[in-house]
């Protein structure tokens, strides 16, 4: 038993340097596993479904609306416009406190990631957007950059980690840590429950594992008319990744973990695969219009190419992947 158990700590912690090459972004990938997609769109049954996300149940939260937008900050670039959004057509108001729920149930337990898209125009410091969890069906809920927040993914440390979020001092006049101000375009924000090893904690503090946990989106404004567009986002994805010794067979999936998005740069940075030998990489634009075919490699460098919306789709002939790419 005692070597049962000294083989999974030294798996565990090779998967950690292994990765540390992604530890600037806060989050650990690991290698394609699972994935689930909310993408606000009309056929996407899954927003229908409580059991994957609902909008709060107090007239407040009718702020939030899914579909298509008139505001033109929210549509730049020719990036799609449809999403779930405070309004889609007029300024935010005054005294807002709107939340719509996503849930994790359905999705595993282990160093779940969270990643969705976003972009945002609001009052800096005063009004903003919020993300919260919540352990106990919804009863209290605790800001994600709080007490669980824990920075780092070193060592066998838990709670929650995040890449392109709002930070401590980010705050709007409550003192709450929020996204606010403006998001200088479309952005990708992820958040981690990572946990490292899968053990149970004891002590005191918080619970900061995920099982199950609800997640808010939360969007707030002071007393103070404005007239900004708001808050809108896409693509939330939930995500399992294997953080075993060896490359999982990759499979059933909408898309490839991609990133960043956007990206300033022009390099974009594809996840590792299994037999990455078999696969080719194709990019096109919005026409349809193929730039590029290449093998699979993880690291693409597409700054020749002017900023806007662009797609990609990763096969080997039989397994198919899209997705989105966004240069600015």
């Amino acid at each position: 038993m005692k070597k049962i158990y000294y083989h999974f700590v030294c798996s565990a912690l090779f998967v950690m340097l292994t990765y540390t090459s992604n530890a600037q972004f806060g989050v650990y990938d690991g290698l394609p596993k699972d994935s689930v997609m909310l993408t606000f769109t009309g056929t996407d049954v899954k927003i229908k479904d409580t059991n994957y996300f609902y909008i709060g149940n107090t007239a407040n939260d009718s702020l939030w609306q899914i579909g298509k937008t008139n505001k033109s900050f929210f549509a730049v670039n020719g990036f799609t416009n449809e999403g779930i959004m405070t309004d889609s057509v007029n300024p935010y108001p005054v005294n807002a406190n709107s939340s719509f729920v996503v849930t994790t149930a359905k999705y595993g337990q282990v160093n779940l990631i969270m990643t969705f898209t976003h972009k945002y125009e609001t009052d800096s410091g005063k009004d903003g957007g919020i993300v919260e969890m919540s352990r106990d069906s919804g009863k209290t809920w605790i800001n994600v950059i709080g007490d669980c927040y824990s920075g780092t993914t070193s060592g066998l440390a838990q709670g929650l980690v995040a890449y392109n979020f709002y930070g401590f001092n980010d705050t709007l006049a409550t003192g709450e840590p929020a996204f606010t101000g403006n998001s200088n375009g479309w952005i990708t924000s992820r958040l981690q429950f990572w946990v490292g090893l899968p053990v149970k904690t004891t002590g005191g503090g918080p619970s900061c594992v995920q099982q199950n946990a609800l997640l808010r989106f939360r969007f707030m404004s002071d007393t103070t008319a404005d007239t900004l567009a708001g808050w809108i986002i896409d693509d939330i994805k939930f995500e399992n990744d294997d953080y075993g010794s060896s490359v999982a067979e990759i499979g059933g999936y909408e898309s490839l973990n991609v990133y960043p998005v956007p990206s300033h740069d022009g390099w974009i940075n594809f996840p590792a695969i299994n037999k990455p030998e078999s696969y080719r990489i194709e990019v096109y634009d919005m026409v349809g219009k193929q730039l590029e075919y290449m093998p699979y490699n993880r690291r693409v460098d597409l700054s020749s190419y002017p900023d806007g919306l662009y797609l990609y789709k990763v096969t080997d002939g039989t397994v198919t992947y899209t997705g989105r790419l966004i240069l600015e």
